[in-house]
């Protein structure tokens, strides 16, 4: 599982391949893992979001594989190939 609670937006999904991410609820890494589909976010510097969010993706495997499985394909959008076509 990739746990972010700094500010490493740079790193995130391509640091996250097949792995969970549960990472702060900032706004660089709400524009590239959405809550829900590539990753748990949690209100920043509130360490009871942060251990349910822990939580809740080690409890749930489906949730956990979901999040993987689309990571990985959003991570594809921010290959640097990608990028330079844009």
């Amino acid at each position: 599982m990739l746990l972010c609670i700094t500010r490493c937006t740079s790193q995130l999904l391509r640091s996250s391949a097949s792995t969970p991410i549960v990472a702060s609820q900032i706004p660089g890494y709400a524009r590239v893992a959405r809550d829900g589909a590539e990753a748990v976010l949690v209100a920043p510097d509130d360490p009871v979001a942060l251990a349910a969010g822990l939580d809740r993706v080690l409890r749930d495997r489906s949730l956990a594989a979901s999040l993987v499985a689309a990571g990985e394909v959003r991570a594809r959008e921010f290959a640097m190939d990608r990028l330079a076509e844009k």
